[in-house]
């Protein structure tokens, strides 16, 4: 009797313990799938604002009208030059003056005999000023600068980091109400991989703003070692094009030369002793039609 008994209040826990489980997980997918709402609500306006700014091209006009919050563009901004110069130590010294003087600072660096690259980071707001001061250090051989608009991606992943983070804090509020090991270890679960989502993106979202706040600055130079400085130096350039060229010429005109030995000689010598069998002499064809004429 006593086993019946316990059977029967064994089985009751049982029951209100699931059921208790049941409307946990209930209660829990429920909150979730409005936070997320939530959450994604104002990501989809955010992005929906970042793609008008796209499509309009830096015009905020309707959004004026609309008293809509402006959204700043986010670009990231690539230069790259070429230069010569007389000196790398002395040009080695100017951009690291010029660097510090627009607030940036060399990621890295390259020297060697001939010349040097130099990969620096400029404040987005000096990068135009600094593309047009460094132009003097040298003469330019090359210049270019590279903008890619980064608006829509930026605001997209701001977005989904915001929606990663109401879930997570809803986690944690489920975390303390979890009543049992099931629902403690699932809402554990959750949270751990909400958790990891949130600090990928977190790792992301710095590098994209690091990069849109820094530009880039490739410098690229080529050292002149000469006492007449640039103009000789290309005038140099071209006269060794030229003996390269006439050079180039000579070695073709021998190699024709060669061919014209190894293959021109033998098929001469063949020509001459056909001859000499045909119509010298020997002379068969030459034999052959004077017997021809005087038959006729």
């Amino acid at each position: 009797m006593r086993k019946i008994l316990l059977f029967v209040l064994f089985s009751v826990i049982f029951v209100s313990c699931s059921k208790s489980s049941k409307k946990f997980e209930s209660a829990l997918f429920a909150d979730m799938e409005e936070a997320s709402f939530q959450a994604n609500d104002n990501y989809v306006q955010t992005s929906a604002r970042a793609k008008r700014v796209n499509a309009d091209a830096g015009n905020y006009e309707n959004s004026e009208i609309n008293d809509e919050p402006v959204i700043e563009r986010k670009l990231i901004k690539t230069g790259n030059i070429e230069l010569n110069v007389n000196s790398l130590e002395e040009s080695d010294k100017n951009i690291e003056a010029w660097t510090k003087r627009f607030g940036g600072y060399i990621s890295s660096s390259n020297m060697y005999e001939s010349g040097g690259r130099y990969t620096v980071k400029i404040p987005q707001e000096n990068f135009d000023e600094a593309m047009n001061s460094v132009a003097g250090f040298g003469k330019v051989r090359n210049r270019s600068v590279k903008v890619k608009d980064v608006t829509e991606q930026f605001y997209d992943l701001q977005g989904r980091l915001e929606t990663k983070k109401i879930l997570q804090e809803k986690y944690n509020q489920y975390l303390k109400k979890a009543d049992n090991m099931k629902d403690l270890l699932e809402v554990e679960r959750e949270l751990n991989n909400v958790i990891s989502e949130i600090e990928s993106m977190e790792g992301q979202m710095k590098r994209l703003s690091h990069e849109i706040s820094y530009s880039t600055i490739e410098i690229y130079l080529t050292a002149i070692s000469t006492e007449r400085g640039i103009d000789y130096y290309i005038e140099t350039i071209k006269w060794k094009e030229i003996f390269s060229n006439i050079i180039n010429f000579f070695i073709k005109l021998f190699v024709i030369i060669i061919y014209v030995i190894v293959f021109g000689i033998p098929l001469v010598a063949i020509a001459a002793v056909l001859y000499w069998l045909l119509f010298g002499k020997i002379g068969f064809l030459k034999k052959l039609f004077a017997r021809l004429r005087g038959k006729k």
